[in-house]
């Protein structure tokens, strides 16, 4: 009796240890893997919607003053605040922020440069030139 349950504690514990964890959206992000119409964008470790983008033709994009997004990009406010730019697909990972605008990694968005006239003080309530 004793050797039959020494043979199913060690069966039971061998079990437990081989199972093998069951694919989820969480591990199949974790691997790069992402569901049919989805891809993988490593820098935040997230699945995005694969969206169409063509020369010319722009997704909706219409992020709040001072920020842009690169060509291709759109703006994406998760539920929690979290907002930035988000690639249309991997071949827009590596366009420009418009004229005018810088990238700031930190903010995965591009936010407007500072001109010229901006850095002078107003002379008689007019910019100077």
């Amino acid at each position: 009796m004793l050797g039959l349950e020494a043979f199913v504690i060690v069966a039971t514990y061998t079990s437990v240890i081989l199972a093998v964890p069951t694919r989820t959206d969480g591990n199949l992000q974790n691997l790069g893997i992402c569901p049919a119409g989805d891809w993988y964008w490593r820098r935040l470790n997230v699945c995005l919607p694969l969206v169409a983008f063509e020369e010319n033709m722009y997704p909706v994009v219409n992020p709040p003053e001072p920020f842009e997004c690169p060509k291709g990009w759109y703006w994406y406010q998760y539920p929690r605040g979290f907002r930035h730019c988000n690639p249309a697909n991997i071949n827009v990972l590596y366009n420009e922020c418009p004229d005018g605008y810088s990238w700031k990694e930190e903010l995965i968005a591009c936010i407007r440069m500072p001109q010229s006239l901006d850095l002078f003080p107003l002379r008689d309530g007019v910019r100077g030139n």
